[in-house]
Parts: structure tokens; C-alpha cells; sequence
């Protein structure tokens, strides 16, 4: 029992690592891009105000989404799921995830683009990146988890009877 725990959860770590080297690899170009598209097409002062939150609306309107759908995808043909199931699996936690790490994420990055210099920030966010991937996995393991219901039906606005689980859904 012991070695089957152990054989898991090495399963696990080196899937983690294998999508963060991923993630590493798709974010190589991504700062110094954003950043001298913002300067040049945007005419904004670097670390301004508006400069630093445009880069954070732009970073996360389109990698943000990008970025979870790489995740899962690559985590659901890694574990050798067929393309049905990794559609299922994006159809039950893209939502919790993206509205999990909009939360997250933008804080991370003012950080990020008002106080690192951009060849330093890629560095800095896979820091973030390690610990988004070690969260991600543990989301995708919840599955059918109630808080995701909860959360899916509540941004639906579609109620739910309350099938005792964490948040109790009104009928």
C-alpha cells in the first residue's frame, strides 16, 4: 500500500514538472513581447500606473486562459485520457480554475511588472508557476468536487437542491 502511495505521488510530481518545463518553455518570449508592445503601440511610461495595469489585463485576458488550457490538456493526454475525457475534464474545471487564478494571478504580476526589470520576470513568475502547477493538479484531482458545483451553478445562476456537500445550494 505503502509503494503504491509512493509510486502515485512520484506520478504525480513528475507530471507536475514535465507541465511547469512546458510553461516555462511558452513564457520565454511572453514579458519581453508584452512589454515592448505596451511601450510601442500603447505609448504608456514603463512602470507607470497605467503601463503596469495594462500589462496585467493583457497577461491575463490572453495567457491566462491560454495558459489553463495547455495545463489540462497536457495533463489529461499525460495520465492517457482520451480527447472526450480531457473535453469533459476542461468543461468541469476550467471555470473553478480561471475564476480561482483571477484572483491570484493579477496580484502576483503588479509585483512582477512594476518591480522586477523585464529579463528578470520570467525568473520570478516561475517561482509562481511551480506552486500554479502543484494548485492546478490538485484542482484537476477534485473532480466533481461540491465546491466546483457550487461555484459552476452559482455563475450560471442555475440552483441546484443541496446535495449535503460544502456550500449548501438553495433550492
Amino acid at each position: 500500500m505503502i509503494l503504491n502511495w509512493w509510486n502515485c505521488l512520484w506520478y504525480s510530481y513528475a507530471e507536475v514538472c514535465k507541465s511547469y518545463f512546458i510553461c516555462f518553455l511558452l513564457n520565454c518570449c511572453r514579458y519581453e513581447s508584452l512589454d515592448r508592445f505596451i511601450r510601442s503601440r500603447l505609448l504608456l511610461r514603463p512602470n507607470s500606473l497605467r503601463f503596469v495595469g495594462a500589462k496585467v489585463a493583457l497577461d491575463g485576458i490572453i495567457f491566462g486562459p491560454l495558459d489553463l488550457l495547455v495545463f489540462f490538456s497536457y495533463m489529461g493526454f499525460a495520465s492517457g485520457k482520451s480527447v472526450p475525457q480531457i473535453k469533459e475534464d476542461l468543461k468541469r474545471d476550467f471555470v473553478p480554475a480561471l475564476i480561482l487564478e483571477g484572483g491570484i494571478w493579477p496580484i502576483v504580476q503588479v509585483g512582477n511588472f512594476r518591480f522586477v526589470p523585464v529579463r528578470y520576470q520570467l525568473l520570478y513568475v516561475n517561482f509562481f508557476c511551480l506552486l500554479d502547477s502543484c494548485f492546478l493538479s490538485w484542482l484537476e484531482q477534485q473532480e466533481d468536487a461540491p465546491w466546483k458545483q457550487w461555484l459552476i451553478s452559482f455563475l450560471s445562476g442555475k440552483e441546484k437542491k443541496d446535495t449535503g456537500g460544502w456550500f449548501p445550494v438553495s433550492t
